[in-house]
């Protein structure tokens, strides 16, 4: 955050190189840290200036994307999210070569929305669908995967079908913590996760001890708030 604040005062903000660099490091401190709101407006300023800064990077150009369609999706935008993904979607098959890999992570970047929009089946499908081009391309371990089995969970879990989202909140945090550690954030919001799978499963010691070493952890890392 103190390196950031130190380039705000060093960059010059007419030149469209240098506003690219600075909307990067901001949207990437604000959605690692899950302030998705913050991030959206940082994100469309690097699409906006992408072209300029490097000219070509179709790859980037797609990666800012998809993760625009995650921050919608955790800013509550979600018919947002949902158009920006179908664009996609058509935009990539449109063009020559395989593009299997950039529908599949749409596809999953767009499921959270999808479900909040009542559209839980085809949020299912998609997720099912896509799963088997990111193992293949990127390997059951890949982030992109887990947050697929994370999306997969999170669907169950909004249709109180626990017993097909507990293995998939287990499988979600055992994988997060043998890959990134024990006290990585994201390791320690998969085990909230499981706990709040347990505690609807009426299975509320197991619950507690989840929650509450999940909870402790993440106040001291990123505050109360």
């Amino acid at each position: 955050e103190a390196e950031i604040a130190e380039l705000e005062r060093r960059v010059d903000r007419a030149d469209p190189l240098h506003r690219h660099a600075l909307a990067k490091a901001r949207y990437s401190l604000h959605y690692h840290r899950g302030g998705f709101g913050k991030a959206v407006p940082e994100l469309r300023e690097a699409l906006a200036t992408v072209g300029i800064a490097e000219p070509g990077h179709q790859a980037l150009h797609d990666s800012l994307r998809v993760d625009l369609l995650v921050a919608l999706g955790f800013a509550g935008a979600h018919a947002e999210a949902r158009d920006e993904a179908e664009r996609l979607i058509d935009e990539a098959g449109a063009r020559p070569g395989d593009h299997g890999l950039l529908v599949a992570l749409t596809q999953v970047a767009v499921a959270r929305s999808l479900s909040a929009l009542g559209d839980e089946e085809r949020a299912e499908a998609l997720l099912l669908q896509a799963r088997p081009v990111i193992v293949e391309r990127l390997g059951e371990n890949h982030t992109r995967h887990l947050g697929l089995l994370n999306e997969l969970m999170a669907v169950y879990f909004r249709r109180s079908d626990w017993a097909r989202a507990l293995p998939y909140a287990e499988q979600v945090h055992q994988r997060i913590r043998e890959r990134l550690g024990e006290s990585h954030n994201a390791s320690l919001v998969s085990r909230g996760h499981l706990g709040r799978v347990l505690y609807e499963m009426g299975r509320f010691d197991e619950a507690a001890v989840e929650l509450r070493a999940a909870h402790t952890a993440l106040v001291d890392a990123l505050g109360a708030e």
